[in-house]
């Protein structure tokens, strides 16, 4: 866990030295951790106007963190604005997967944040679908 709290803290400063954007970073939570007794944080710092990485800590009943890399497809729109998609690692308790996302995130006033997302886990005991929908502060 110790471990695991540190590569987040990295993973938290790498993007804004790699990007120079107003807002660059967000932190987010999920809506229905109050319905799952499961806290969730993520962080997404983005890389360029199409890209960005991600890291994302549950806590609770569960405990897992996925790390990801977000390609936003909107030619209209700059990241973090848009239809992505999303290829991820999840390392769940004693098991690891890998998870393929498309979600769209829309930033509200250049401050907040909301996103849907979902898709098919490929895990050891099997495929499942994973989703959910967050709410953050750009900054």
């Amino acid at each position: 866990m110790k471990r695991n709290l540190i590569l987040f803290l990295i993973l938290l400063g790498l993007p804004g030295f790699l990007y120079a954007q107003e807002k660059k970073n967000q932190i987010k939570t999920s809506l229905f951790f109050p319905l799952t007794q499961n806290f969730q944080i993520s962080y997404e710092g983005l890389l360029n106007d199409e890209m960005s990485l991600n890291l994302e800590l549950t806590v609770g009943e569960i405990l897992s963190v996925r790390p990801s890399f977000r390609y936003y497809l909107s030619e209209e729109l700059i990241a973090p604005n848009g239809t992505f998609i999303e290829p991820s690692l999840h390392y769940r308790e004693e098991d690891i997967g890998f998870c393929l996302m498309i979600g769209h995130q829309k930033l509200f006033k250049s401050k907040i944040s909301l996103e849907a997302f979902g898709g098919p886990g490929i895990y050891g005991e099997g495929v499942s679908v994973w989703g959910g929908v967050n709410l953050g502060i750009a900054f």
